[in-house]
């Protein structure tokens, strides 16, 4: 009898083999989750770093005593390493979030005294007044100076109109009351000692007005900052002000640049609330992609030969630094910097690079330098956004139409922005319903003019930056097409705010979070693996 051809099991068709980022950020999470949740002291953590090392140096050894030359790695050296990177990770996050100073300024708490420092981050406007975090290095009280160094955070009580005459990297002496940051008002809502405490900061002090503070001239930063940023910073923002009117359309300019948001009025802030397109207001991914894409054309015809490969690729590397740096390193920003990093980089040594790999590489560099960003609401909100464009987009996703008119062309354009909108919401809605209560659902169709206007408006204010120091008269020409741009999408997310169901509230436990999360996965596990049979 004829033998019967044997079919061939089907593959699973998911393999995390091209992710070795991804496996390693998984247990870096595990960590930082088990250093904050788990109640153990900074020396029993300390204790089982040094346990965790011993037992893989053991384990190491006993697998090259007995396998001798092992090509990989045994089950029992995998795991050592695993528990090796969830001890350190638990280790620092617990440092960071439980660690004061011992003369620290929680001791003055509920005292008036005068601090001096330096002002770390860029000052931030309210309609209340205007806010900073502090690097105290001296404190002054009752006719005593006593020496420390911690943080806190400066409230200075000020007119919306009045002009603020500090900046970050200056040195202060603020005089006010210092107090402990409060709790949360309710169970579930956003608690600021918490938040605090993850900037390791545990106060914060109230000055009146500014006459309470006084300029001691400016900090010596180190050169890149003081030659490189801060005159860049100066140039945008002084060409924004030669070029673009007074009002809106300049702070919205400003927002998309610097991440300046702060002057802006409340009605249009809240504009961007409702409808759920508040992210255009800040530096994003988008904004580091557009500028990646500027860079990358200006520096195409460099890559002919491998040593121009290499210089474009370093010119890359310091323009997008540069500019992370211009716009305050914000945790979306530096996520898209290193991303498009690790995806120019496999490009010039001629790797190929996987994008979900290269944000989990983003990841875990932002985490080694902070672990505690994990609980940061913007750096989970970004990457839920990117996670989503890059797993559910491409589900959803339909492909143009072949013979396509300009009518096909328009609608399929439509279509396709509301499935990006779509797909983005649906990775980022439950950590904005878990950290602010709310849920807008409008912003699927808010999105497509708002996104399309303000993408323009980059498109626009970039060339007009570069040619500015050139020629004034040819950035004007730009800058009046910004300012149209920049008054569409302020026009667009005002008349969409006006739908009394804009924005409706809807507040998540962490547990609906990670329950949503879990069969979110399971659900485009299933999806993948029918569509690659």
């Amino acid at each position: 009898t004829p033998h019967r051809a044997v079919k061939p099991k089907r593959a699973i068709g998911l393999s995390l083999a091209p992710y070795p980022a991804v496996r390693l950020l998984f247990f870096v999470i595990i960590g930082i989750v088990v250093g904050v949740v788990a109640p153990l002291s900074l020396s029993e953590w300390l204790w089982s770093v040094a346990l965790s090392f011993a037992l893989l140096l053991l384990t190491w050894l006993y697998e090259r005593i007995r396998y001798h030359q092992a090509a990989v790695p045994h089950f029992g050296m995998a795991i050592m390493y695993c528990f090796v990177v969830v001890s350190v990770f638990a280790t620092l996050s617990a440092y960071q979030l439980h660690y004061a100073p011992r003369n620290g300024l929680t001791q003055y708490a509920g005292r008036t005294v005068i601090l001096y420092g330096s002002i770390e981050s860029r000052p931030e406007r309210s309609k209340g007044g205007a806010s900073w975090v502090m690097q105290v290095q001296e404190l002054f009280e009752h006719g005593k100076t006593v020496t420390l160094r911690d943080r806190t955070k400066v409230f200075m009580r000020m007119g919306a109109d009045a002009h603020l005459a500090v900046q970050k990297g200056d040195m202060v002496r603020v005089k006010g009351k210092l107090d402990l940051l409060p709790e949360a008002a309710n169970a579930g809502e956003f608690n600021p000692r918490h938040y605090g405490a993850m900037q390791q900061m545990s106060v914060q002090l109230y000055a009146a007005g500014p006459w309470q503070v006084l300029y001691e001239g400016e900090k010596r930063l180190h050169p890149f900052e003081q030659y490189m940023v801060q005159p860049t910073y100066r140039y945008i923002m002084q060409a924004l002000a030669a070029l673009l009117p007074d009002g809106e359309e300049r702070k919205l300019a400003a927002g998309v640049l610097t991440g300046e948001r702060e002057t802006m009025s409340e009605e249009v802030f809240e504009a961007f609330k409702r409808t759920g397109t508040a992210h255009i207001l800040a530096v994003s991914g988008m904004n580091v992609g557009l500028l990646a894409l500027f860079i990358q054309v200006f520096l195409q015809r460099l890559k002919i030969t491998p040593f121009g490969r290499w210089t474009a690729f370093l010119l890359f590397v310091f323009l997008l630094i540069l500019y992370s740096n211009v716009t305050g390193n914000s945790a979306s920003v530096t996520r898209a910097a290193f991303m498009a990093l690790v995806l120019i980089a496999g490009e010039t040594v001629g790797q190929k690079t996987y994008p979900l790999n290269s944000l989990a590489v983003a990841d875990l560099i932002i985490l080694l330098i902070n672990p505690l960003d994990l609980l940061n609401p913007g750096f989970l909100m970004t990457n839920g956004a990117v996670l989503a464009l890059f797993l559910v987009y491409p589900l959803l996703h339909f492909p143009r139409p072949k013979n396509r008119t300009l009518l096909l062309s328009i609608v399929w354009f439509l279509l396709d922005s509301i499935i990006i909108t779509l797909a983005a919401s649906i990775g980022v809605s439950p950590v904005i319903a878990y950290y602010f209560g709310t849920f807008s659902l409008i912003s699927f169709v808010a999105n497509i003019p708002v996104v399309f206007f303000s993408t323009l408006l980059m498109y626009a204010l970039v060339p007009m930056l570069v040619v500015y120091g050139l020629s004034q008269a040819l950035a004007s020409v730009f800058a009046a097409g910004a300012f149209w741009l920049a008054h569409m999408t302020l026009q667009s997310a005002l008349w969409f705010s006006n739908f009394s169901f804009a924005l409706i509230p809807l507040k998540l436990d962490a547990v609906e979070v990670w329950l949503y999360y879990v069969v979110l996965a399971a659900v485009l596990l299933l999806a993948t693996r029918k569509a690659w049979s």
